[in-house]
């Protein structure tokens, strides 16, 4: 089932902004002497063409997310709030269950490829703010 929704995020600066489920955002304040060196480390950390994910980061995200998975849902409140989201996209309870085994199944392989294929091909979009006069130049020579 393909879900079409949105979710509605505030930003530092009080700006609405609607995502769709897919959208990753990476926030970040640096300081402007090093902003262009952080940019450069982050692109590369998450290019899993030159170094894959590992079985090991595999099973430490799994573990994590399946084991709180139940603390997402220790109040009344948090099960109301996770009934109706699913609702509103057209799922059922049970997709709380099937989502956690599919986690299960994920592998390093499977989740480079899906990564390559969402981070992959420059279809993104990079935002630096902050005082332009200090961040060119250092940005212009780090490529960007």
């Amino acid at each position: 089932m393909t879900s079409n929704t949105t979710t509605e995020t505030v930003t530092a600066t009080g700006e609405l902004r609607h995502l769709n489920p897919s959208d990753l955002v990476i926030d970040a304040n640096i300081r402007t002497e090093v902003a262009a060196e952080a940019l450069t480390a982050t692109l590369a950390l998450l290019d899993v063409t030159t170094r894959p994910l590992t079985e090991e980061e595999i099973t430490d995200a799994t573990n994590q997310l399946v084991g709180l998975s139940p603390l997402r849902n220790d109040t009344a409140e948090a099960i109301v709030g996770q009934a109706s989201s699913l609702a509103a996209a057209g799922m059922d309870a049970e997709q709380v269950n099937r989502h956690r085994d599919a986690l299960r199944q994920v592998t390093a392989e499977s989740a480079s490829a899906a990564a390559g294929r969402i981070l992959g091909g420059g279809r993104g979009h990079l935002v630096v703010v902050g005082n332009a006069d200090q961040l060119n130049g250092p940005l212009e020579a780090a490529g960007f």
